[in-house]
């Protein structure tokens, strides 16, 4: 159910926004309509998902992994990965 009223959601403009500790939480249905990902730790068990569902390429995984977790060892915060679907550059770009 959820995964069709996403999509028709889409016709009026409305977007939802679900929320998890491990991505393997949602449908593939879901992951495969996601235009948005924010994440703060990859968990080893996700990144299979990640590089062949979301196809998120690896070496941005293993990137983010090496920055570690937690705050930042400067008091500047937690560190987080956002990556949105773009159609004019790549499928999925990281920033």
């Amino acid at each position: 159910m959820l995964e069709t009223q996403d999509r028709e959601q889409r016709k009026f403009v409305v977007r939802t926004v679900l929320s998890s500790q491990y991505v393997s939480d949602f449908p593939d249905a879901i992951l495969n309509s996601a235009n948005s990902l924010y994440m703060m730790e990859v968990d080893p068990k996700d990144e299979k998902l990640l590089t062949d569902t979301i196809k998120v390429p690896k070496v941005t995984l293993q990137r983010f992994q090496r920055l570690g977790s937690g705050p930042a060892a400067d008091g500047s915060g937690v560190r987080f990965w956002a990556c949105s679907e773009s159609r004019v550059a790549a499928p999925w770009r990281a920033f």
